[in-house]
């Protein structure tokens, strides 16, 4: 069992980083030196978080939003969501009104 949980583990660090290269550049509006630099700390967030230390993965990914404060994949792991095309923390997010509207007419 230890194996196998280390072998996915290996995988889902191994498949971060090609989604990164795929999603940065097509998604962000930092400069190339920046998301590079973003993309670096998000890595090794990553495999911090694996390895259970989230500390470190905290650390990193502010350094990550430091270096290209709007590239999604810093903002996505450290709990932010685009809403109303802004980036906001995912607990403060409301609903809209047409949404209200919505589930109103789906009950």
């Amino acid at each position: 069992m230890q194996r196998q949980t280390f072998v996915g583990l290996r995988c889902i660090v191994g498949v971060f980083p090609l989604m990164l290269a795929i999603a940065g550049p097509i998604l962000a509006d930092s400069p190339p030196a920046q998301r590079r630099e973003a993309t670096d700390f998000v890595t090794r967030a990553l495999k911090a978080e694996t390895a259970g230390e989230n500390p470190r993965r905290d650390a990193l990914l502010d350094l990550a939003l430091e270096a290209a404060p709007v590239y999604p994949p810093a903002r996505w792991h450290s709990g932010y969501v685009k809403a109303d095309n802004r980036w906001v923390k995912f607990d403060k997010v409301s609903s809209s009104a047409t949404e209200g509207e919505r589930l109103a007419v789906y009950h």
